[in-house]
């Protein structure tokens, strides 16, 4: 099946728990003593599931690093830039230049610097990303270079077309290709729900507020953040049948949704 998610924030649990609750399989999940089993190879295969998480995978939750190491271990997980990792990606790589080059964490005035830059949404990000080591660091550096390269996703299933992005589309024009969009164009402005964007496609959204923390679906839009980590819940948005599920969470953020 395919499944999509938007809006973690940093909540590893919640994610965990929404891996479970869809009994998410891939390659990974072969055991060991079946590695040579052809039967349970092809089983595994044909069950394997493909989840998309349409940005802001990181966030206050405080489990922003597990949870990208977790999506980089698996091929099934298809991740899109949200506005979380697209802001806070250069002062990544700055960090990580600076501890390798000097073998330290850069002085706290500088720490409070860019942290006061990102927010304190992205305040937990930077501290769980310095505490790292130096390979540690270079893979996180590398998967949201990797995810910065996916600011949208065009799927078909089930005959239907879908569009997926963070936000939504600045400056939509319906003639207009997708990628003659920039990055800023789908992470800056969220979609209008009361906007048809496409007559042949679904426009798959996160980014938007959304009523009492569930996933709307309206004009041929779908937006699916449903508050993880701001009060919500983390909606799961099947793409085969269009089926609805969501995981309550144990994390909640001091500060308001957006």
């Amino acid at each position: 099946m395919f499944y999509a998610i938007s809006g973690i924030n940093g909540d590893y649990e919640a994610y965990k728990r929404a891996l479970a609750k869809l009994k998410f399989q891939n390659l990974d999940d072969i055991k060991e003593e079946d590695i040579m089993n052809e039967d349970a190879v092809i089983n595994t295969l044909e069950g394997e599931d493909v989840l998309y998480v349409v940005g802001n995978i990181i966030g206050a939750g405080g489990g922003s690093i597990k949870i990208l190491q977790d999506m980089m271990s698996r091929d099934n997980i298809i991740a899109v830039v949200g506005g979380n990792e697209y802001k806070i990606t250069q002062s990544l790589k700055a960090l990580d230049d600076h501890i390798r080059n000097t073998g330290s964490v850069p002085p706290q005035a500088i720490m409070d610097r860019i942290t006061s830059m990102l927010g304190d949404e992205l305040k937990g990000v930077i501290d769980e990303f310095v505490e790292l080591d130096d390979d540690e660091r270079e893979d996180i550096v590398d998967y949201l270079d990797e995810i910065s390269e996916e600011a949208f996703l065009e799927v078909m299933m089930a005959r239907k077309k879908f569009v997926l992005v963070n936000a939504g589309i600045k400056g939509f024009k319906a003639d207009k290709v997708l990628d003659d969009y920039g990055i800023e164009d789908f992470v800056t402005e969220p979609a209008d729900l009361d906007k048809t964007y496409y007559k042949d496609r679904t426009l798959v959204v996160g980014c938007v507020p959304t009523p009492e923390g569930k996933i709307v679906k309206q004009n041929n839009n779908v937006a699916i953040d449903c508050g993880c980590g701001k009060g919500g819940q983390l909606g799961i948005y099947c793409l085969n049948n269009g089926k609805e599920m969501y995981v309550c969470l144990l994390y909640t953020s001091p500060s308001p949704r957006d």
